[in-house]
């Protein structure tokens, strides 16, 4: 299994990915290598199976019957927590495509097939809705379909779960004899009588009594603190948890331990503040005392954290510096590198910034969750990338541009074919919305993925500096669904067909079918009849041999792993402190 480091690599979890889901469960290969890695037991994986199989059945049943207020069922990357105390509580590893679980929900011996199945259909939701309260309000019409026996299975294991967020799920379960007097529009239609007199919901579908309104409205804040005090709890954990490495217990303070290692490597990068004061500067490394100031107070395990991040954004940038052939040449950063996003390349000095205000995390707080240090090394490549295109390093050869024109008249001809076989509202849509774009459909979509080659071209050296795990989490936190926030059909091709090529610089086997089931492609296009399989697959090809036309231009660079092997000795990090 040639990505086993990539599912396994993170004791605290491990990933159970798309390529290894159908709707039946978990592959073969992946079972044993789910026994032989960590461990689980047969029953853990036969009432994981189970689960997902009932999973896909009754998502299935409820978009049927209810599909605006119901989502079809899909893959998904599934984060399954094995260490919950140590992992950071709702959260995703890759962004907008993945779950997060808890091994206890497939644990025969604490859950059941009705607790397991809830928890896959509202990881859905909370994936979604990023709310805990509105997760569980708006699947609440499930409970509707349930007999007396599945209620009493799933209260019953929600007693015994030990999840962190297990109180809200109490809070459920407590709460489902009212629950099961509401109606929903159309799974349970109120009488003509009693309608008038309902309260409704519209983001879950569901229509209120008024003996009951007063529940719903305390269940709501109440499921919001349950999940607060679950946060609170984890980050305390955090502030207080103690260094694994002696290291940290050797200096004179946590803040000291990542001062004196900063002014000992030396690493090529800028720490800075959430207001964008350097903390940090490699030419004056011996001044530490804004730094001191920054993490005073800091945890022995925050610091070795933050300074675990600091070494990948060294080392993955002293390995890019070092492959330069003439590294003088590396302009500064142009208008359309941004100054922002947690990592990023500074506008006048060549050095990667790491800012302490990283997107969704305060590395003062929160030690870094699993994957979060191998999407920092990814991040930092792909900054550097910006800047290789800048200077020339990395775009369209001219050798190149008579083939760029031809993929360029492939994507117009692949996206008539997919209008020649559509339905005559999706062609009218479409037409609408070029015209608005002052082109024609085609030439539109076209636009759209010209406009994405930039990101293409930084991503290109990621194959060269990046492990093989790195480079995976990155390509998967940049295939998502984008239904429900862009409704415009070609602006939807567009950025599919573009997306699509993050999934070709990584190792998914069948990367077609990855982006169809994994982000609706097949259920609202495919599957409405708006767009055929054949046609979409001959989209996604038609990008695919434009992108194939951009390359690195090999003459500015070393091979990456004989470049300066001192700069990158000289960044390990003490007792093995690596991702």
């Amino acid at each position: 299994m040639k990505l086993r480091r990539f599912y396994f690599g993170h004791p605290e979890l491990f990933v159970i990915p798309v390529e290894h889901l159908s709707e039946r469960g978990m592959s073969q290969p992946y079972a044993d290598a789910l026994r032989a890695t960590r461990g689980v037991s047969d029953g853990w994986i036969e009432l994981f199976d189970r689960a997902y199989a009932l999973y896909w059945e009754r998502a299935t049943d409820l978009y049927a019957r209810a599909p605006q207020t119901w989502f079809p069922p899909r893959l998904q990357n599934l984060a399954v927590v094995v260490e919950p105390e140590k992992t950071r509580p709702y959260y995703q590893p890759f962004h907008k495509s993945s779950w997060m679980l808890y091994a206890s929900d497939f644990d025969p011996e604490r859950s059941n097939l009705e607790h397991a199945t809830y928890q896959l259909l509202h990881a859905e939701r909370l994936s979604t809705s990023r709310d805990m309260a509105m997760a569980i309000i708006c699947g609440m019409s499930y409970w509707l379909d349930r007999d007396e026996a599945e209620i009493a299975a799933f209260s019953e294991a929600c007693a015994a779960s030990p999840r962190p967020d297990a109180d809200a799920f109490r809070l459920l379960a407590e709460s489902l004899p009212w629950v099961r007097t509401l109606f929903h529009e159309p799974l349970r239609r109120a009488p003509a009588d009693v309608a008038p007199t309902l309260r409704r919901v519209k983001e879950a579908g569901l229509y209120v009594p008024a003996e009951v309104q007063p529940r719903l409205q305390a269940l709501v804040p109440a499921l919001r603190e349950a999940a607060a005090e679950v946060m609170t709890r984890y980050v305390q954990q955090c502030a207080t948890a103690p260094a694994t490495e002696p290291a940290v217990a050797m200096a004179s303070s946590p803040a000291d331990f990542v001062g004196d290692w900063l002014a000992q490597v030396r690493p090529p990068l800028l720490l800075t503040d959430e207001r964008e004061r350097v903390l940090w500067d490699p030419e004056q490394p011996e001044r530490l005392d804004a730094l001191r100031a920054a993490l005073h107070g800091l945890g022995g395990r925050l610091a070795q954290s933050l300074r675990d991040d600091l070494v990948i954004v060294g080392e993955r940038s002293a390995a890019f510096l070092s492959s330069l052939r003439e590294p003088e040449r590396l302009p500064a950063a142009g208008e359309g590198v941004e100054q922002e996003g947690g990592i990023y390349v500074h506008a006048s000095r060549p050095l990667i910034v790491y800012s302490l205000a990283q997107p969704g995390l305060d590395p003062r707080h929160e030690v870094a969750p699993p994957y979060h240090r191998w999407l920092v090394g990814a991040r930092t490549i792909h900054e550097w990338g910006h800047l290789s295109e800048d200077a020339g390093w990395v775009g369209l050869p001219d050798e190149r541009r008579d083939d760029h024109a031809r993929a360029q008249e492939a994507i117009v001809a692949a996206t008539d074919a997919v209008l020649a076989a559509a339905p005559s509202a999706f062609v009218e849509a479409a037409w609408h919305e070029a015209r608005e774009a002052g082109t024609e459909p085609g030439a539109l979509v076209c636009e759209l993925v010209l406009s994405r080659m930039s990101d293409f071209s930084s991503n290109l050296l990621a194959r060269r500096y990046l492990p093989p795990e790195e480079l995976e989490a990155y390509v998967r936190g940049n295939v998502h669904t984008h239904f429900g926030e862009e409704s415009r059909p070609l602006h939807l091709l567009g950025r599919y067909a573009y997306e699509y090529q993050y999934l070709l610089l990584g190792q998914v086997s069948d990367p077609v079918r990855y982006m169809l089931r994994s982000t609706w492609l097949t259920d609202y296009f495919v599957g409405t009849g708006l767009v055929s399989r054949e046609h979409l697959v001959g989209l996604l090809e038609a990008t695919s041999r434009l992108c194939d036309c951009y390359a690195v231009d090999e003459s500015a660079f070393v091979d990456p792993s004989l470049a300066a092997p001192d700069a990158l000795d000289a960044l390990d990090a003490p007792e093995g402190g690596r991702a």
